[in-house]
């Protein structure tokens, strides 16, 4: 799926559509993220756990379509082709090698399927650039039209949105299944392990929605230690960490390098 036009797997339904369940432990999840391992260029794909009767789960890996690829696993490259895989051409699979060495067919210059300027925020990519303008990043465009201002951005391309403006400025309906990578899951931990929470967010929204709300979880988590002086009119703050830290980690984190789509992202935070 990873080579083609992407879906979903399931675990725990029957080859007749029957949903039979099954157990979600630990183990499960293990045995498939071992299996996920062995596909390169490494991707990372969670299996989402839906509930049915019982102790039973239905788990599903939603696999997200064109991406740059060629994937292979335990080596080989597998394409699908109706209810069968078989085993990719050796000519198919260097064509797409040496097709994705070309910057243009990175996933995030990549069209957008089905998705024009109406779904995106308009509102957001007008503060974007009232931003950029603020800070004399950018010179002023003259305009507020949202699609003038994608052309000028780059995020539009032959009259067709990207992929990069859906991951910026995209409405949150747009994210599932095809936008996996923006799923955002914040948690804080009792102690040092991953057994006991104390609180589990997951967000889904674009890049700027997602920047926002991990500093809100953060703000909302982080203790900030206060001292009053008896000369000093205003107490000092003391962060636990150093200035321009947390927003800095923040967007690395919500904001890859690249756009193309590497899983989901994740924040994990260990009381003490």
């Amino acid at each position: 799926m990873l080579n083609g036009g992407g879906g979903h797997v399931l675990f725990g339904v029957t080859d007749d559509g029957d949903i039979v369940g099954q157990e979600g432990s630990d183990s499960t999840r293990q045995d498939i993220a071992r299996e996920l391992s062995q596909i390169e260029p490494q991707v990372v794909l969670d299996p989402e756990i839906v509930p049915v009767e019982g102790d039973r789960a239905v788990l599903v890996i939603s696999v997200p379509g064109d991406r740059t690829g060629p994937y292979t696993y335990d080596g080989r490259s597998y394409v699908r082709q109706g209810p069968t895989t078989r085993q990719m051409e050796q000519e198919t699979y260097e064509q797409r090698l040496v097709e994705n060495r070309d910057p243009r067919r990175r996933w995030e210059a990549c069209p957008a399927s089905n998705i024009g300027v109406g779904d995106l925020d308009a509102s957001e990519i007008t503060r974007t650039i009232n931003a950029a303008t603020d800070r004399g990043r950018m010179w002023e465009p003259g305009t507020r039209d949202p699609e003038d201002l994608l052309r000028g951005l780059g995020l539009i391309r032959n009259g067709q949105v990207l992929n990069a403006a859906v991951v910026f400025f995209g409405e949150d309906r747009l994210f599932m299944p095809d936008y996996p990578q923006c799923l955002l899951r914040m948690a804080r931990f009792r102690g040092t392990t991953k057994s006991e929470f104390e609180d589990n967010r997951q967000v889904r929204g674009n890049a700027f929605k997602l920047f926002q709300q991990a500093q809100r979880f953060l703000r909302e988590h982080l203790p900030i230690a206060s001292e009053v002086r008896p000369d000093e009119m205003e107490r000092e703050d003391t962060p636990p960490l150093p200035a321009g830290g947390a927003p800095r980690g923040t967007g690395q984190c919500a904001l890859p390098p690249r756009l193309r789509p590497p899983g989901r992202l994740h924040w994990h935070g260990y009381l003490r």
